[in-house]
């Protein structure tokens, strides 16, 4: 069993924050050196109440963030949740339905709540209604116009994006690829969307804390920005992927046309003539008797075809087949070959 000893200074940062007055009075009446070991049990008693101070005010502030991460942990659950949604190859063709419903009693809502019939906001409804798909036959602005309650307004809209969309779904070969391109339409607007989210929530929690000047609580004033932001979110996200849809431009792609028939032929090669002929171009080595190494070098060298033209003067051909006599040429002899050195150092 052991013991661990601190030492402390009344100077350190920790004491004159959080030291008591007495304690620093009290060792200037008692005139003790600085360089003196204190052991006392009222000194040990404010050091621990000053260590105490510190780790709450250091808990308050890991408290104060986790309650700032919460907002933001909660909002990331609702994201993750729909996503593991889709990822589980749940049906993504009903909740389509279910936007076109959502985003037009929404936008009928916005241009018209709290406002009489005559000043309702008719061409905004029109626009973004339009903005997803436009076929002024089948919804046109006198049309929408003629709505005397916003209820026809929601049915007028809803029908005309609902057949819109059942038109673009009969274009895509069979459900299941309907299904993989609107997951895949969902996940890319999904993602792209709340990583933009997250960079706006980084913002707001830093211009929040400015609101204390202003006697404000800023905990409570980042749970409601984020509150509106996490809405702003979510109908983004529900218009993206209603707009991506209708926007997209399907194409479907043509059968490729049938390969003809591979032809099989067999290859027949003379290979017996080829062989002939390759044997007949070998070129015959000439037979030499027993000489010696100089003789026989010379004699295979010389060993030439006989040109068919006739010979220059003064240049004498050596046939293989001539009886040649040579004399043995010594080491310090002069070489042969005309170079004018022994024959040592030279062909020997």
């Amino acid at each position: 069993r052991g013991e661990t000893q601190f030492f402390v200074s009344l100077e350190d940062s920790l004491m004159r924050m959080f030291g008591s007055d007495k304690m620093v009075s009290l060792m200037n009446a008692m005139n003790i050196p600085d360089d003196m070991p204190i052991e006392n049990s009222f000194i040990s008693k404010g050091i621990e109440n000053a260590q105490k101070r510190v780790e709450g005010a250091h808990f308050d502030r890991r408290k104060h963030v986790l309650q700032y991460d919460n907002v933001m942990n909660k909002q990331r659950e609702i994201i993750y949740s729909k996503r593991r949604k889709l990822l589980k190859n749940a049906s993504v063709d009903g909740e389509f339905l279910e936007m076109i419903r959502d985003e037009v009693s929404n936008l009928v809502d916005v241009y018209t709540a709290n406002r009489e019939s005559h000043k309702w906001d008719v061409k905004e409804i029109f626009e973004d209604i339009s903005s997803f798909h436009k076929d002024e036959e089948l919804f046109s602005f006198s049309g929408l116009k003629k709505c005397e309650s916003t209820d026809e307004m929601k049915v007028l809209g809803i029908e005309f994006l609902t057949n819109a969309y059942n038109k673009k779904k009969e274009k895509f070969l069979d459900a299941e690829s309907l299904e993989k391109a609107l997951r895949q339409i969902s996940l890319r607007v999904m993602d792209t969307l709340f990583v933009e989210h997250l960079q706006s929530m980084t913002q707001l929690k830093e211009q929040v804390a400015l609101r204390a000047y202003g006697q404000r609580d800023p905990l409570m004033e980042y749970k409601k920005e984020a509150y509106h932001l996490f809405t702003k979110l979510l109908a983004e996200m529900r218009k993206g992927r209603l707009s991506t849809f209708f926007h997209i431009e399907i194409r479907t792609a043509n059968p490729a046309a049938p390969l003809p028939p591979v032809r099989q032929v067999q290859l027949q090669t003379n290979e017996k003539e080829i062989e002939k002929n390759l044997e007949s171009e070998k070129p015959q080595t000439p037979k030499i008797k027993n000489t010696s190494s100089v003789q026989a070098k010379k004699i295979v060298l010389t060993s030439t075809p006989e040109p068919k033209t006739k010979p220059k003067k003064g240049i004498t051909i050596i046939r293989a087949e001539d009886n040649i006599q040579t004399k043995k040429v010594g080491r310090n002899d002069a070489c042969p070959c005309g170079s004018g050195k022994k024959f040592k150092k030279c062909c020997g």
